[in-house]
């Protein structure tokens, strides 16, 4: 089964994954062998054992990658990324053509298009267009097709041709759902418009980002935010504070964040029902999770949450019953064969000698569990 590359692919991160997996596949990981064996020809078919004995190298591990996220080689993902990335950055409007008249500069002065991954934003004095896009770098004419998710086209497809040559960019769409057009241009009555940009900065967009932080903030009941002030010039306080996280999956983390007892409060969704946004409590605990604009690298986290159970021994064994794998004694350093949905033993560190228990969550965040009492 194939996943969607993230928001905003990143060919360092992927490299990572790859390197990840090969430890992973190397150490004996059943999670890593298996993600191997279903998507590399060669190891099709073989044991866990074999596949840990067959010295599989990292290239292959890269093909792995690439096939898991839809693409038949790492050359085709890696120049998929890259012109992905290279379309980012903001657009001014050099011509614009439509049905095979050329429209006056003057209506579109003021138009931009906020290119951020695969999300695109077209900001006009009439309208605010909003949605996503996939390329196919390898067709000739290389393919865009765009989805509208907000604004007056919302829910309307366009299929198109592109081309990219530095900061100039070429796109001719078919403007009615019909088939992408042959050539960049217009005539009367076909229905296509022909674009020509010229970037005017480099820098990304974050194309919805605003938007969704404005929407959970918004969605979020009144008593979430403790925030308060008594007065001008005096020091506001809080009394309350609730991790908030960045995940690759909203509710595959609150599944299993359900594990550890936690219910949704509060959730939002976007117009496909996509969950984006949930506040989810556990008696006092409480956590926040976001759908990530960009790709979650398990090595550069930073924050670990600290909470805390009555019954350590039947959490633990109920979150291995849950799915979770036995990483056994926890030996002070994130391992090779180290992967997400893991739970270790119960240690007895001095700061918590009732006994402490280290769990990771599928975007590599560290859970320890302090025993209560």
């Amino acid at each position: 089964m194939s996943k969607p590359l993230p928001h905003r692919p990143n060919l360092d991160h992927l490299r990572r994954q790859a390197k990840t997996l090969l430890a992973g596949v190397q150490a004996g990981d059943p999670e890593s062998i298996r993600t191997l064996t279903e998507h590399l020809p060669s190891a099709t078919g073989m044991s866990d054992k074999d596949v840990t004995a067959a010295g599989f190298r990292l290239a292959d591990a890269q093909f792995a990658i690439a096939r898991s996220t839809g693409f038949g080689s790492w050359p085709k993902l890696a120049q998929h990324v890259g012109l992905l990335r290279s379309l980012e950055g903001t657009w001014a409007f050099e011509s614009l053509e439509v049905d095979g008249n050329q429209i006056p500069s003057a209506h579109t002065r003021h138009s931009r298009i906020l290119i951020d991954g695969d999300r695109f934003r077209t900001e006009s004095p009439e309208a605010i267009y909003e949605g996503v896009f996939n390329i196919d770098a390898e067709a000739s004419p290389q393919h865009i097709d765009i989805e509208f998710i907000a604004g007056p086209e919302a829910g309307n497809w366009n299929h198109g041709i592109f081309r990219l040559d530095g900061d100039r960019l070429e796109i001719c769409l078919d403007m009615n759902g019909n088939p992408r057009p042959k050539e960049f241009g217009t005539a009367p009555g076909r229905g296509h418009a022909y674009e020509v940009l010229r970037r005017e900065s480099n820098a990304t967009s974050r194309v919805h980002s605003d938007e969704k932080e404005r929407r959970a903030s918004e969605g979020t009941p009144r008593q979430e935010q403790p925030l308060t002030a008594s007065g001008c010039g005096c020091t506001a306080s809080v009394n309350r504070l609730v991790p908030f996280v960045h995940v690759a999956d909203v509710e595959a983390s609150l599944m299993f964040y359900a594990l550890l007892g936690f219910t949704p409060v509060n959730a939002m969704r976007d117009r496909h029902g996509k969950m984006y946004w949930v506040l989810a409590k556990s008696d006092a605990a409480e956590i926040m999770l976001a759908q990530a604009s960009g790709p979650i690298d398990a090595e550069q986290q930073a924050v670990l949450f600290y909470v805390y159970s009555p019954d350590l021994n039947n959490l633990r064994s109920g979150l291995i019953e849950g799915g979770l794998r036995d990483a056994g004694v926890y030996r002070g350093s994130r391992r090779p064969g180290d992967t997400t949905r893991m739970v270790h033993e119960i240690a007895h560190p001095d700061h918590m000698k009732g006994g402490e228990l280290r769990v990771i969550d599928p975007d590599g965040y560290v859970i320890l569990v302090g025993q209560l009492g």
